[in-house]
Protein backbone atom coordinates (compact mmCIF):
# COMPACT_ATOMS: atom_id res chain seq x y z
CA UNK A 1 0.00 0.00 0.00
CA UNK A 2 2.90 2.48 0.86
CA UNK A 3 5.03 2.03 -2.37
CA UNK A 4 1.26 1.87 -4.61
CA UNK A 5 -1.15 3.68 -2.83
CA UNK A 6 -3.18 3.81 -5.76
CA UNK A 7 -4.62 0.20 -4.22
CA UNK A 8 -6.42 2.28 -1.58
CA UNK A 9 -9.83 0.97 -0.72
CA UNK A 10 -9.10 -2.42 -1.98
CA UNK A 11 -11.17 -5.01 -0.96
CA UNK A 12 -8.09 -7.80 0.41
CA UNK A 13 -8.78 -11.53 -1.20
CA UNK A 14 -9.40 -13.90 1.32
CA UNK A 15 -7.73 -16.77 -0.85
CA UNK A 16 -6.67 -17.57 -4.31
CA UNK A 17 -9.30 -19.81 -5.41
CA UNK A 18 -10.29 -17.13 -8.48
CA UNK A 19 -6.81 -16.44 -9.74
CA UNK A 20 -6.71 -19.69 -11.92
CA UNK A 21 -10.42 -18.56 -13.63
CA UNK A 22 -9.29 -15.31 -13.63
CA UNK A 23 -5.79 -15.74 -15.43
CA UNK A 24 -7.39 -18.17 -18.09
CA UNK A 25 -10.29 -15.44 -19.04
CA UNK A 26 -8.00 -12.99 -19.33
CA UNK A 27 -4.97 -15.52 -21.50
CA UNK A 28 -8.85 -16.15 -23.82
CA UNK A 29 -8.96 -12.35 -24.50
CA UNK A 30 -5.23 -11.61 -25.00
CA UNK A 31 -4.43 -14.62 -26.98
CA UNK A 32 -7.80 -13.23 -29.44
CA UNK A 33 -6.13 -9.98 -29.44
CA UNK A 34 -2.86 -10.62 -31.21
CA UNK A 35 -4.20 -13.25 -33.15
CA UNK A 36 -7.43 -10.87 -34.41
CA UNK A 37 -5.43 -7.88 -34.51
CA UNK A 38 -5.86 -5.65 -37.51
CA UNK A 39 -3.15 -3.11 -38.58
CA UNK A 40 -4.06 0.66 -37.11
CA UNK A 41 -3.46 4.03 -36.89
CA UNK A 42 -4.16 6.72 -34.75
CA UNK A 43 -3.19 10.16 -33.45
CA UNK A 44 -1.02 10.48 -30.56
CA UNK A 45 -0.23 13.36 -28.63
CA UNK A 46 2.86 13.14 -26.41
CA UNK A 47 4.22 15.37 -23.59
CA UNK A 48 7.63 15.26 -22.53
CA UNK A 49 9.45 16.17 -19.44
CA UNK A 50 12.79 16.45 -17.59
CA UNK A 51 12.99 17.51 -13.64
CA UNK A 52 15.23 19.42 -12.24
CA UNK A 53 16.92 19.02 -8.81
CA UNK A 54 13.92 20.86 -7.30
CA UNK A 55 11.46 18.31 -8.55
CA UNK A 56 9.72 21.26 -10.72
CA UNK A 57 9.49 20.96 -14.65
CA UNK A 58 13.04 22.08 -16.13
CA UNK A 59 12.28 21.45 -20.04
CA UNK A 60 9.07 20.23 -21.89
CA UNK A 61 8.29 19.35 -25.09
CA UNK A 62 4.56 18.32 -27.04
CA UNK A 63 4.24 16.66 -30.29
CA UNK A 64 2.27 14.90 -32.25
CA UNK A 65 2.29 11.60 -34.40
CA UNK A 66 0.05 9.66 -36.90
CA UNK A 67 0.76 6.33 -34.71
CA UNK A 68 0.88 2.79 -36.82
CA UNK A 69 0.19 -0.71 -35.09
CA UNK A 70 1.27 -2.99 -37.47
CA UNK A 71 0.17 -6.67 -36.63
CA UNK A 72 3.14 -9.84 -37.28
CA UNK A 73 2.30 -12.38 -39.96
CA UNK A 74 3.52 -15.16 -37.85
CA UNK A 75 1.25 -18.02 -37.13
CA UNK A 76 0.49 -17.13 -33.81
CA UNK A 77 -0.22 -13.85 -34.54
CA UNK A 78 2.34 -12.36 -31.64
CA UNK A 79 3.68 -9.22 -31.62
CA UNK A 80 2.83 -5.42 -32.86
CA UNK A 81 5.04 -3.08 -34.94
CA UNK A 82 4.90 0.45 -33.98
CA UNK A 83 5.98 3.53 -35.73
CA UNK A 84 5.70 7.09 -35.61
CA UNK A 85 4.63 9.47 -38.99
CA UNK A 86 3.73 12.30 -39.78
CA UNK A 87 -0.11 13.42 -41.01
CA UNK A 88 1.25 12.62 -44.68
CA UNK A 89 2.67 9.71 -43.58
CA UNK A 90 6.25 10.10 -44.08
CA UNK A 91 9.09 9.81 -41.83
CA UNK A 92 8.71 11.95 -38.67
CA UNK A 93 10.98 13.45 -36.67
CA UNK A 94 11.57 12.39 -32.95
CA UNK A 95 11.79 15.43 -31.41
CA UNK A 96 12.91 16.05 -27.58
CA UNK A 97 16.34 14.55 -28.05
CA UNK A 98 18.08 17.62 -28.54
CA UNK A 99 16.18 19.17 -25.23
CA UNK A 100 18.06 16.36 -23.74
CA UNK A 101 14.11 14.73 -23.31
CA UNK A 102 13.48 11.21 -23.66
CA UNK A 103 10.27 9.16 -25.84
CA UNK A 104 9.07 6.13 -25.19
CA UNK A 105 6.93 3.92 -26.65
CA UNK A 106 6.01 -0.21 -27.03
CA UNK A 107 2.76 0.57 -25.00
CA UNK A 108 0.03 -2.25 -27.19
CA UNK A 109 2.33 -5.60 -26.61
CA UNK A 110 2.47 -5.02 -22.47
CA UNK A 111 -0.60 -7.35 -22.30
CA UNK A 112 1.47 -10.54 -23.84
CA UNK A 113 2.66 -10.79 -20.81
CA UNK A 114 -1.41 -12.65 -20.14
CA UNK A 115 -1.14 -14.42 -23.05
CA UNK A 116 -1.19 -18.08 -22.40
CA UNK A 117 1.53 -19.38 -24.24
CA UNK A 118 3.72 -16.95 -21.66
CA UNK A 119 2.38 -17.31 -18.81
CA UNK A 120 4.50 -19.12 -17.15
CA UNK A 121 6.99 -16.55 -17.52
CA UNK A 122 6.00 -14.77 -14.67
CA UNK A 123 4.11 -15.54 -10.95
CA UNK A 124 0.70 -13.62 -10.31
CA UNK A 125 -1.28 -13.25 -7.23
CA UNK A 126 -4.60 -12.46 -7.07
CA UNK A 127 -5.50 -9.07 -4.23
CA UNK A 128 -8.96 -8.63 -4.30
CA UNK A 129 -11.14 -6.11 -5.79
CA UNK A 130 -11.40 -2.58 -6.00
CA UNK A 131 -13.32 0.42 -7.72
CA UNK A 132 -11.93 2.72 -9.97
CA UNK A 133 -13.95 6.23 -8.86
CA UNK A 134 -12.62 8.96 -10.38
CA UNK A 135 -10.28 11.45 -8.81
CA UNK A 136 -9.12 14.98 -8.39
CA UNK A 137 -8.70 16.48 -11.84
CA UNK A 138 -6.58 19.19 -12.57
CA UNK A 139 -6.84 21.94 -15.66
CA UNK A 140 -3.03 23.30 -16.05
CA UNK A 141 -2.38 26.83 -17.53
CA UNK A 142 -2.41 25.51 -21.35
CA UNK A 143 -5.71 24.18 -20.44
CA UNK A 144 -4.52 20.24 -20.28
CA UNK A 145 -6.68 18.07 -17.97
CA UNK A 146 -4.34 15.77 -15.93
CA UNK A 147 -5.24 13.32 -13.30
CA UNK A 148 -3.69 14.02 -9.87
CA UNK A 149 -2.75 10.20 -8.51
CA UNK A 150 -2.59 9.61 -4.45
CA UNK A 151 1.06 9.79 -4.69
CA UNK A 152 1.16 13.11 -6.89
CA UNK A 153 1.81 11.57 -9.82
CA UNK A 154 0.23 12.90 -13.20
CA UNK A 155 -1.08 11.11 -16.18
CA UNK A 156 -3.62 12.83 -18.56
CA UNK A 157 -7.34 12.51 -16.93
CA UNK A 158 -9.29 9.56 -18.84
CA UNK A 159 -11.65 11.59 -19.97
CA UNK A 160 -14.14 8.48 -21.10
CA UNK A 161 -13.68 6.56 -18.86
CA UNK A 162 -13.08 2.88 -19.23
CA UNK A 163 -15.50 1.67 -16.64
CA UNK A 164 -19.01 3.58 -15.13
CA UNK A 165 -17.51 4.90 -11.51
CA UNK A 166 -17.61 2.54 -8.77
CA UNK A 167 -17.58 -0.63 -10.51
CA UNK A 168 -15.36 -3.06 -8.90
CA UNK A 169 -11.90 -4.84 -10.87
CA UNK A 170 -10.33 -7.74 -10.13
CA UNK A 171 -6.61 -6.61 -9.36
CA UNK A 172 -3.45 -8.97 -10.25
CA UNK A 173 0.07 -8.66 -9.34
CA UNK A 174 2.57 -9.94 -11.55
CA UNK A 175 6.42 -10.05 -11.64
CA UNK A 176 8.37 -11.73 -14.50
CA UNK A 177 10.69 -14.58 -13.09
CA UNK A 178 14.03 -14.51 -14.49
CA UNK A 179 14.32 -17.71 -15.24
CA UNK A 180 11.22 -18.48 -17.47
CA UNK A 181 10.65 -15.48 -18.62
CA UNK A 182 10.47 -15.11 -22.69
CA UNK A 183 9.01 -11.57 -23.18
CA UNK A 184 11.31 -8.57 -22.33
CA UNK A 185 11.91 -5.11 -22.67
CA UNK A 186 14.78 -3.00 -24.19
CA UNK A 187 15.90 0.27 -22.23
CA UNK A 188 18.29 1.94 -24.75
CA UNK A 189 20.50 5.30 -24.89
CA UNK A 190 23.67 6.45 -26.53
CA UNK A 191 25.85 4.60 -23.81
CA UNK A 192 24.24 1.39 -23.82
CA UNK A 193 21.12 -0.86 -23.64
CA UNK A 194 19.23 -3.51 -20.92
CA UNK A 195 16.69 -5.70 -20.97
CA UNK A 196 14.48 -5.13 -18.35
CA UNK A 197 11.79 -7.83 -16.42
CA UNK A 198 9.03 -5.97 -14.95
CA UNK A 199 6.43 -6.36 -12.04
CA UNK A 200 3.05 -4.77 -11.77
CA UNK A 201 -0.24 -4.56 -11.20
CA UNK A 202 -3.35 -5.43 -13.29
CA UNK A 203 -6.88 -4.06 -13.39
CA UNK A 204 -9.55 -6.64 -14.80
CA UNK A 205 -13.00 -6.02 -15.64
CA UNK A 206 -15.13 -9.08 -13.73
CA UNK A 207 -17.52 -9.25 -16.90
CA UNK A 208 -15.69 -8.98 -19.63
CA UNK A 209 -12.48 -9.59 -18.01
CA UNK A 210 -10.19 -7.61 -20.27
CA UNK A 211 -7.41 -5.94 -19.26
CA UNK A 212 -8.84 -2.03 -18.27
CA UNK A 213 -5.44 -0.50 -16.75
CA UNK A 214 -1.89 -1.70 -16.37
CA UNK A 215 0.90 -0.25 -13.97
CA UNK A 216 4.04 -1.75 -14.18
CA UNK A 217 7.58 -0.77 -12.80
CA UNK A 218 11.07 -2.33 -12.78
CA UNK A 219 11.82 -5.47 -11.42
CA UNK A 220 14.87 -4.62 -10.32
CA UNK A 221 16.72 -1.50 -10.98
CA UNK A 222 19.36 -2.04 -13.95
CA UNK A 223 22.95 -0.57 -12.95
CA UNK A 224 24.56 -1.17 -16.09
CA UNK A 225 22.70 2.03 -17.77
CA UNK A 226 22.17 3.87 -14.35
CA UNK A 227 18.13 2.93 -14.58
CA UNK A 228 16.65 3.02 -10.93
CA UNK A 229 13.08 3.48 -11.69
CA UNK A 230 10.27 2.73 -14.67
CA UNK A 231 7.09 3.17 -13.99
CA UNK A 232 4.54 3.05 -16.26
CA UNK A 233 0.02 3.69 -16.72
CA UNK A 234 -1.75 2.22 -19.05
CA UNK A 235 -5.75 3.13 -19.80
CA UNK A 236 -6.85 0.75 -22.10
CA UNK A 237 -9.85 1.99 -24.18
CA UNK A 238 -12.44 -0.09 -26.36
CA UNK A 239 -12.12 0.57 -29.60
CA UNK A 240 -14.45 -0.66 -32.25
CA UNK A 241 -14.02 -0.23 -36.43
CA UNK A 242 -17.39 -0.92 -38.79
CA UNK A 243 -15.16 -2.91 -40.90
CA UNK A 244 -14.09 -5.82 -38.05
CA UNK A 245 -16.53 -7.24 -35.92
CA UNK A 246 -14.54 -7.46 -33.15
CA UNK A 247 -14.21 -4.59 -30.51
CA UNK A 248 -10.33 -4.10 -29.32
CA UNK A 249 -8.78 -2.79 -25.84
CA UNK A 250 -5.98 -0.74 -26.88
CA UNK A 251 -3.75 2.53 -25.31
CA UNK A 252 -5.60 5.15 -24.48
CA UNK A 253 -3.81 7.28 -21.97
CA UNK A 254 -0.20 6.37 -20.96
CA UNK A 255 1.64 7.78 -18.12
CA UNK A 256 5.88 7.08 -17.75
CA UNK A 257 7.96 7.90 -15.12
CA UNK A 258 11.94 7.30 -15.56
CA UNK A 259 14.96 7.91 -13.13
CA UNK A 260 17.99 7.39 -15.43
CA UNK A 261 21.18 8.67 -14.43
CA UNK A 262 19.58 10.76 -11.32
CA UNK A 263 17.46 12.48 -13.20
CA UNK A 264 13.42 11.93 -13.42
CA UNK A 265 11.82 12.23 -16.96
CA UNK A 266 8.09 12.15 -17.30
CA UNK A 267 5.84 11.68 -20.41
CA UNK A 268 2.45 11.25 -21.42
CA UNK A 269 1.31 9.56 -24.56
CA UNK A 270 -2.59 10.15 -25.62
CA UNK A 271 -4.40 8.85 -28.48
CA UNK A 272 -7.25 8.83 -30.25
CA UNK A 273 -9.36 8.78 -33.51
CA UNK A 274 -8.56 4.91 -34.28
CA UNK A 275 -8.96 4.02 -37.63
CA UNK A 276 -7.65 0.65 -39.68
CA UNK A 277 -4.60 1.20 -41.91
CA UNK A 278 -4.46 -0.55 -45.36
CA UNK A 279 -0.38 -1.64 -45.86
CA UNK A 280 -1.05 -2.80 -49.15
CA UNK A 281 -3.43 -0.31 -50.52
CA UNK A 282 -0.20 2.29 -49.44
CA UNK A 283 2.45 -0.33 -50.77
CA UNK A 284 0.91 0.22 -54.01
CA UNK A 285 1.01 3.75 -53.92
CA UNK A 286 4.40 4.12 -52.78
CA UNK A 287 4.30 3.20 -49.14
CA UNK A 288 5.57 6.05 -46.65
CA UNK A 289 8.86 5.93 -45.32
CA UNK A 290 8.78 4.80 -41.46
CA UNK A 291 10.60 5.43 -38.29
CA UNK A 292 12.81 3.02 -37.33
CA UNK A 293 11.92 1.55 -34.00
CA UNK A 294 12.36 4.16 -31.02
CA UNK A 295 14.49 4.24 -28.59
CA UNK A 296 12.70 3.37 -25.71
CA UNK A 297 10.44 0.33 -26.22
CA UNK A 298 7.93 -0.45 -23.89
Amino acid sequence: MKAMPELEGIRMALNQDELKVVLRKVGEGVESFFKNFPNTVSLEQVHQERLGKDGKVARSFDQGFQYLLLAHTEKWGLGIEEHRATPQGERAALGGYDQGLMLTAGFASVSLLFHPAYQNGAGFRYLGRQSLDRQETVKTNDSRMFLAKPDRTWTFDNLNGESPPGKEMYVIAFAQNPQTARTEERFSTDEGSALILIQGLAWIDPATFQIVRLRTDLLAPQSKVRLQRQTTEIHFKEVSFKEVANAFWLPEEVSVTVDWRGRIYRNWHRYSDFKLFNVETKEERKAPLLPAPPDQRK
